[in-house]
């Protein structure tokens, strides 16, 4: 687990709050990847080296997002996009032969 408490109370996208992330659980960028609903919460994955996912329901825009939330689709720090985790997470396990 990795609270804000854990963060030091810093969130999001600040670069100390993933190195605390790192640090604490032992991770190196490289070998993880970062999933997330919020575009610009991938910057700092991205140029420490994780590969990125941005998580966007699509029945969330109507109900729960708002525009700039979605902005960013095709930004270059995000790796992939997805609207279904589940299904994306079997594609990359059976693509592995994790499955």
């Amino acid at each position: 687990m990795f609270d804000i408490v854990a963060a030091d109370y810093e969130p999001k996208p600040a670069r100390a709050t993933y190195e605390r992330f790192f640090a604490r659980h032992n991770i190196e960028p490289r070998r993880a990847a970062m999933f997330e609903d919020l575009e610009r919460n991938l910057i700092v994955p991205d140029a420490s080296g994780m590969r990125t996912v941005l998580v966007v329901p699509q029945s969330s825009k109507s109900v729960e997002r708002e525009d700039w939330e979605l902005a960013g689709l095709a930004a270059p720090h995000v790796h992939f996009v997805t609207d279904d985790l589940a299904r994306f997470l079997g594609r990359l396990t059976s693509a592995e032969g994790l499955a």
